[in-house]
């Protein structure tokens, strides 16, 4: 039996299979003489566990019993599936969350491009941050939506000396900023995710990072797509 398994749930269980006398159980479940006893008559106070003298002395489940452990295993259940359930959306936060770093930086850089993007491109690379943006404050509440409204606000306040100083060279930074390892970091993260809306996302916003970095750099054309990757 696992020490992690409490003993009450212990003994339920193995009465469940078939009645057993007191030293059976002490030896089915390996566990102390007097921890078995303690738990076998507040069992049996509770009505949970009868013990049957017409046969050997054996314990065996009462009906009240055979319900406290069907409760009991559901409860295991809900929680294992409410742990499952934590864990699959803290996988889909951070793959959005790094989603958005890169449509966030994708949008900042294609501001200050002076070709290649069209204004078409940079509205399709905008619709779709705002799309990712409020599918990770829903994923990630502890968030606070001003503060990546004023961000994303900055990301197109360029000025001139910016925009002198990068000139046609901007788009050239994707890959100095190591877009392709984060790009392909979140291919990684997001094959992970259950099947769903949300990973239907994160996949459609993977192809735009991929078409309109391709179009800024041509080193960044080699991204593969996520089916592929």
């Amino acid at each position: 039996m696992r020490e992690d398994i409490p003993v009450k749930v212990s003994v339920l269980e193995l009465l469940a299979r078939e009645p057993k006398r007191y030293s059976e159980i002490v030896r089915d479940l390996n566990r102390p003489d007097k921890t078995v006893y303690v738990t076998l008559n507040a069992l049996t106070d509770q009505k949970l566990v009868a013990k049957n003298g017409e046969d050997g002395g054996r314990y065996e489940l009462t009906d009240e019993g055979r319900q406290e452990l069907e409760r009991i295993k559901f409860v295991r259940i809900a929680g294992e599936e409410d742990d499952l359930r934590i864990i699959q959306n803290t996988r889909v936060a951070i793959a959005l969350g790094r989603c958005y770093d890169i449509l966030s930086e994708l949008r900042y850089i294609s501001a200050r491009t002076l070709r290649k993007l069209t204004a078409e491109d940079r509205g399709k690379i905008r619709e779709e941050e705002l799309i990712i943006r409020n599918l990770l404050l829903k994923y990630n509440p502890s968030l606070n939506k001003d503060d990546l409204v004023k961000a994303e606000e900055e990301e197109v306040k360029v000025g001139l000396q910016e925009l002198l100083s990068g000139g046609f060279w901007w788009g050239k930074r994707l890959v100095k900023f190591g877009l392709t390892e984060r790009y392909t970091h979140l291919v990684n993260l997001t094959i992970e995710l259950p099947a769903g809306p949300v990973k239907d996302q994160i996949v459609a916003a993977l192809e735009l990072i991929r078409d309109a970095s391709g179009k800024m750099d041509e080193r960044l054309k080699s991204l593969a797509p996520i089916r592929e990757a």
